[in-house]
């Protein structure tokens, strides 16, 4: 991992991920933090090289009334949790309407029917939502950046844009990105309206991780027929790109730590 070289020590580990690994419980009137089961791999990276500075990103499934929010963040500070607050009709937009109902379906290769126009409608209708919320994520990653020592670590596809907002903030960053769901052939990605984007996002990334190779030979199939990119053998003998002046690996890995 980016973590590994001896010449870019890691001191801050930034993970992003949607949903903050934790759960919110109020009782007595008072609000308690615990974290999510031992199952969860992304809680469980609190207990991955104590060394190493651990902050959370990403929203609460619960509702939080305004009047509260500053308590639970407070509380939430101490377990090195920082919430993104969204209002509930633009998170119903983004997470109900584009990212479950649009890119999710194309992803797992639902492809929309070519006389579907309701497709094309309804994806420049929800677009805005999406790019929006992955905006308000880099802002708020970009406070926790404070020098070539952090490492970002970034989580999934509701998040496809956040690397690129963050280059153009932070050229230098080090940024990581795991893919938890199937990617598709360049045949089905090519269906989505914003797929250019979207591949020029993931490869402002430095590393990327997918789950199989068949999702990673996917993805290189996708760079090469949308981008007209060629993958390179890189210099610890992976594979991967050299795009913008920057070497980006790619990972084939089940997230999780090594046993």
């Amino acid at each position: 991992m980016l973590c590994n070289s001896t010449n870019n020590k890691c001191n801050r580990l930034v993970i992003v991920s949607y949903r903050l690994p934790v759960k919110v419980i109020k009782e007595d009137g008072k609000y308690i933090i615990t974290w999510n089961n031992s199952r969860s791999s992304i809680a469980n990276f609190r207990n991955f090289n104590n060394s190493i500075e651990k902050v959370w990103i990403g929203t609460l499934e619960e509702n939080i009334p305004s009047i509260d929010k500053d308590e639970v963040e407070d509380l939430l500070y101490k377990y090195n949790c920082i919430p993104i607050f969204i209002d509930k009709k633009l998170e119903y937009k983004f997470y109900n309407n584009f990212c479950k109902e649009l890119l999710w379906p194309v992803l797992h290769y639902s492809v929309p029917l070519q006389r579907d126009v309701n497709y094309s409608k309804n994806w420049q209708k929800y677009w805005g939502s999406y790019l929006v919320v992955n905006t308000l994520f880099a802002k708020k990653i970009n406070i926790f950046i404070e020098s070539q020592s952090t490492l970002v670590w970034i989580h999934n596809y509701h998040l496809f844009l956040v690397p690129n907002l963050l280059r153009k903030k932070k050229p230098s960053a080090r940024i990581g990105f795991f893919v938890h769901t199937v990617f598709p052939s360049s045949d089905v990605f090519r269906c989505l309206p914003e797929a250019n984007s979207i591949m020029n996002s993931i490869l402002s990334c430095d590393l990327i991780g997918f789950n199989t190779y068949d999702y990673a030979r996917h993805f290189i199939s996708c760079c090469r027929r949308l981008l007209y990119l060629d993958f390179k053998v890189l210099k610890n003998g992976g594979l991967g790109y050299t795009y913008n002046g920057r070497d980006i690996s790619l990972k084939i890995n089940h997230l999780g730590i090594n046993s």
